[in-house]
């Protein structure tokens, strides 16, 4: 398990585990998450960015682990 920090940004989520790696002050803070709480693919990407990166950035589907349905599928 590891905390996050959560910051709402236009473009997504960004996490990061220091508030300092975070580039611009206009981000909102919403609080800590823990990396437990993602399915192992968001898991995988968030290991695989917070590598390189101060931060990574999720999509709001990615965040709160909803799945895209087409509502028409093509067959």
């Amino acid at each position: 398990m590891r905390l996050l920090n959560v910051y709402r940004a236009p473009h997504g989520y960004l996490l990061a585990p220091k508030p300092e790696g975070v580039p611009c002050p206009h981000y909102t803070w919403l609080g800590y998450v823990s990396t437990d709480s993602f399915d192992e693919r968001v898991q995988r990407q968030l290991a695989r960015d917070l590598e390189f990166e101060a931060f990574a950035v999720l999509t709001a589907s990615q965040f709160y682990g909803v799945r895209h349905h087409d509502p028409s599928p093509r067959h």
